[in-house]
């Protein structure tokens, strides 16, 4: 069976809360798609439409590579335009950039880099909302909003993406956990 799968860092349920209450005000006042909270994660690599036999060589390869990665923890303090300020097509929670979250994405693009499609350039984000081009306003101050928001990356799932109309979800295949 085939299966659109991504790699990535999952929110623990409390961080999703905390980030679905700071963002309260722009899901109520801005029409956008926004990202149900359980579907709040961190995407480390696109593997793409892959069969269960590519999925498992796969796994295994990651779980052979992540074993002595050890545990770190992330920040996230702003809410900004993505992919930039010229080309607004969403809403990101980013923080700034982090040595250990870019050795673990090219360990990551390492072990699949034979089934990952073209890697793209990384900016470390959670996705909020996709925003259509009706919704966009400069008047948004996105720097009003106050985020800090810390999470420890001590696991990456491996999920499958699963869109159902307009509703997209993602269901975890297989949890790699880094070394404590």
């Amino acid at each position: 069976m085939q299966k659109k799968v991504q790699v990535v860092v999952s929110l623990d349920k409390s961080t999703q809360s905390h980030i679905a209450a700071k963002i309260r005000n722009l899901t109520e006042n801005i029409d956008a798609m926004w990202v149900a909270p359980e579907n709040f994660s961190l995407q480390l690599a696109t593997i793409g439409v892959i069969g269960d036999e590519n999925l498992l060589e796969i796994c295994e390869a990651l779980k052979e590579i992540l074993g002595e990665t050890e545990v770190f923890d992330l920040k996230f303090d702003e809410i900004v335009w993505g992919p930039s300020d010229e080309n607004p097509k969403m809403f990101w929670l980013k923080g700034p950039q982090n040595e250990e979250l870019i050795r673990l994405r090219n360990l990551i693009e390492e072990a699949i880099s034979e089934s990952a499609k073209e890697v793209k350039k990384f900016s470390p984000h959670i996705t909020l909302a996709k925003v259509p081009r009706k919704s966009f306003s400069k008047e948004i101050n996105l720097g009003k909003i106050q985020m800090n928001v810390v999470i420890s990356v001590d696991s990456i799932d491996i999920v499958e993406g699963i869109q159902e109309k307009k509703n997209y979800s993602t269901r975890v295949l297989q949890n790699i956990p880094l070394c404590l």
